[in-house]
């Protein structure tokens, strides 16, 4: 919420057989290829931050939000869970500097009428980077090199910790 008005959404979309997920209009394919990995596919979805946001502000809500998603995600963490996303091809070097791959490079989306690319991430790997820095965000705590910078930065704008530990105790 920025001044009583939401300023980002999001939405974690959990894959169930007979409901699949949205990215199935497009990638159906490589999604059935995840799932016959074994992997308990979880589609971020509707990401979107207001573009009223100026300077860092609009990555400051993508972080709060994506502190909410990881936490969200981490109850999931028994089932092998991957995490898959379609975003504009310009927005996917982002993505790849926070663990994710490309898995379809460029494609059309035709829900939102653009370009489409198709990423994904092992969660469990991700949330114990993420889950590291949350939780000791002091760089002296473990070598500097376990976490991409991208990782770093994103944390470090996530809420507080010890509020998470009221939310979920793990």
């Amino acid at each position: 919420m920025k001044g009583g008005r939401a300023s980002g959404t999001c939405s974690l979309m959990l894959d169930r057989p007979g409901l699949g997920l949205s990215s199935d209009q497009n990638h159906k394919n490589y999604a059935n290829v995840l799932r016959r990995e074994g992997k308990c596919l979880i589609e971020l979805s509707g990401l979107t931050v207001s573009s009223e946001l100026t300077d860092s502000s609009g990555r400051v809500v993508l972080a709060a939000l994506f502190s909410l998603i990881a936490l969200c995600a981490s109850y999931f963490l028994d089932y092998r869970p991957y995490l898959v996303i379609e975003v504009n091809p310009r927005h996917t070097s982002y993505w790849k500097n926070l663990g994710f791959v490309v898995l379809v490079e460029n494609s059309w989306c035709e829900r939102v009428n653009q370009p489409s690319a198709f990423l994904g991430c092992d969660w469990p790997h991700l949330w114990r980077l993420i889950k590291l820095e949350w939780q000791q965000p002091f760089r002296a705590s473990y070598p500097s090199d376990l976490l991409p910078v991208a990782v770093r930065r994103f944390v470090r704008n996530f809420i507080p910790w010890e509020d998470v530990e009221g939310i979920k105790v793990e």
